[in-house]
């Protein structure tokens, strides 16, 4: 944004004066100023390319995060049902040996 900023002020500043210049002086100037133009253009893509590209990321981590989340859940209902499983074999177990 800084580099942005002095482009501008730096191409708006090069405006000729009042003054006489040779064909030569205002060519350069006129080079220089396109130059400047050129790379303001350059930036405003390239800052335009990097927040797609960020919101494009942040899209992606969301769905990662919720992907996480489902897992975590997945997984602990299958550590419940375990549970439950090991308890039901106890329970199973405990019936069989007081029936004998």
């Amino acid at each position: 944004e800084d580099v942005k900023d002095y482009l501008e002020n730096t191409l708006k500043s090069n405006q000729p004066s009042n003054e006489e210049m040779s064909g030569v002086q205002l060519k350069q100037i006129s080079n220089f100023n396109g130059e400047l133009i050129k790379k303001l253009e350059v930036s405003k893509n390239r800052f335009a390319h990097l927040n797609n590209e960020i919101k494009s990321n942040l899209k992606q981590i969301s769905k990662i995060e919720k992907q996480q989340e489902k897992i975590i859940d997945k997984r602990r209902k299958i550590e419940k049902i375990e549970i439950e499983t090991l308890e039901l074999k106890k329970e199973i177990f405990r019936n069989k040996i007081s029936v004998i």
